[in-house]
């Protein structure tokens, strides 16, 4: 149905706006996305740019399914080194990403979406598996990083059994990074 009304909306040449609260109906229909929260526009995008570069925690919590993992982080400087701390792991700050951080910013939220987290050799971000989901063409791991669940996104092929310690990366250019007191993106 949808790809229809899209094709019919397309042969016309007509201007719609369409009002849902199914965000994969508004991906897959829309030129242009207006995210409302509380009767606010939060963003107004593309379906990419909104599911990119999200301007806020709430846009990049509901666009996307499953859903962005949240980490709360503290920005901390070692020598001329930023990591950001979120006490179960560290990462570095690429010096491209650094120079975007306010100084005065130091509470944040680190963002990254379940397929842009990667599986390594055991090396990395220690979590363990707590449920895999198997749908066909992926894998839904749910995980414990510490306490703090999180959802990734992985290929059918990996054997994964609950309980097993695995190790993650989270690539430099896929992390977004909030103000935790305003929710506002920063990266």
């Amino acid at each position: 149905m949808r790809a229809e009304l899209r094709k019919l909306q397309k042969r016309l040449k007509v201007t719609t706006i369409h009002v849902t609260h199914d965000q994969v109906e508004a991906m897959t229909m829309a030129d242009r996305v207006a995210v409302m929260k509380d009767g606010k526009v939060r963003q107004f995008g593309t379906p990419e740019e909104v599911y990119a570069k999200p301007a806020d925690e709430f846009v990049a919590g509901f666009i996307g399914s499953p859903p962005m993992n949240f980490f709360d982080c503290t920005l901390v400087r070692k020598g001329r080194k930023l990591l950001l701390d979120a006490g179960d792991f560290r990462l570095d700050v690429p010096r491209e990403m650094a120079k975007l951080l306010p100084a005065e910013v130091t509470e944040l939220r680190l963002g990254i979406r379940p397929e842009h987290m990667r599986l390594t050799d055991g090396k990395g971000i220690r979590a363990k598996v707590d449920v895999v989901e198997p749908l066909g063409p992926e894998l839904l791991v749910h995980l414990l990083i510490g306490k703090t669940p999180a959802i990734m996104s992985a290929d059918p092929s990996v054997s994964l059994r609950i309980g097993q310690a695995v190790g993650l990366e989270f690539p430099a250019d896929k992390i977004h990074i909030f103000d935790r007191k305003t929710g506002k993106a920063i990266v």
